[in-house]
């Protein structure tokens, strides 16, 4: 019963921390951000992964504000480092959302969500879970697409150094323990 009662505090938490900036009701950028880092403050967990995972990045591309931006990237990566830690399925349609804004055309959002994938495989400590090959194996095309735009463009294009060392640093990082990938 205690357990029940610490999840519909959460929930509610959740909530209403989410709900302002989902309907566009917050008063500002500065709103945002405080209501985001409220929502870094909650500990990843079972009880949060679903929401959090699910409403971070709507959020992250209708963000505006680079610092906001900042903190769901932080939210985002802890969050699905979490789930990859676990060794927990990462569901199809967020993986697929991932690999698609990695290759978005705005240059804020491309480069927030290759930060989120490129943090969440570097952080992973076993590599030898379903749940890691699963899942870079759903954003391998994002990030081989990244990495020869990088090297097609001058580095001072909008197309940054970021987007492109993503790939490396994953597949020689963390996942070169891993052959499959």
């Amino acid at each position: 019963m205690y357990l029940k009662r610490i999840n519909r505090v959460i929930d509610l938490a959740l909530m209403d921390v989410l709900t302002p900036p989902k309907m566009g009701k917050t008063t500002g950028p500065e709103h945002r951000l405080m209501l985001y880092a409220m929502l870094a403050m909650m500990l990843p967990s079972t009880e949060v992964l679903a929401t959090v995972i699910q409403n971070v990045p709507q959020l992250l591309m209708k963000e505006m504000n680079d610092t906001a931006i900042g903190v769901l990237v932080l939210i985002m990566a802890v969050h699905l480092t979490f789930i990859l830690k676990a060794n927990m399925e990462v569901l199809t349609h967020t993986t697929a959302v991932i690999a698609m804004e990695m290759t978005n055309t705005k240059p804020v959002v491309r480069r927030a969500f290759v930060s989120i994938a490129g943090s969440a495989l570097w952080n992973i400590d076993r590599v030898d879970a379903n749940a890691v090959l699963a899942f870079s194996m759903g954003i391998t095309s994002a990030l081989e697409t990244n990495l020869k735009v990088v090297t097609t463009n001058p580095l001072t294009a909008t197309v940054g150094p970021l987007e492109g060392i993503c790939c490396p640093c994953s597949v020689h990082g963390s996942l070169d323990r891993y052959r499959e990938v």
